[in-house]
């Protein structure tokens, strides 16, 4: 998947053949300090990185 445009805060895609899938981007601020970018598919969590 290809994003055309900065995502800055969050963003929110339809993904899928028939796009029957949510797939939420969102940044956050961690434990350490940083910012890090958490993926959630459906509303469960399907991973992040820093």
């Amino acid at each position: 998947m290809e994003v055309k445009e900065r995502v800055v805060k969050k963003a929110t895609f339809r993904i899928g053949p028939n796009d029957e899938h949510i797939l939420d981007i969102k940044r956050k601020f961690s434990i350490t300090w940083t910012w890090k970018w958490e993926f959630m598919l459906d509303g469960k969590k399907i991973g992040e990185v820093p």
